[in-house]
């Protein structure tokens, strides 16, 4: 989505910032969404940087229905984009 509006950011961080500020400040994700995608990336930063970084099943399930409902939002919104094109 953030190549599709010219914006290659170089890092996760990046990442994470420029989506926040281009979809979610802007209303086109809901807050929600922008949580999803900031949690995960908390959690992956977590467990890079702590070897004994523990997370329990509840958790993991949690954020797994979440990264699912976060790639449904964004693949429909990339489809939508197409149409327009």
């Amino acid at each position: 989505m953030l190549l599709g509006v010219g914006d290659e950011p170089k890092t996760h961080a990046g990442t994470r910032r420029r989506f926040s500020a281009r979809f979610v400040a802007s209303g086109r994700v809901s807050h929600e969404i922008g949580r999803i995608l900031t949690d995960a990336f908390r959690l992956r930063l977590s467990s890079d940087c702590d070897a004994f970084a523990v997370t329990d099943i509840r958790a993991a399930v949690d954020l797994l229905a979440d990264a699912e409902r976060f790639v449904t939002v964004v693949r429909e919104m990339a489809e939508a984009n197409e149409k327009k094109e």
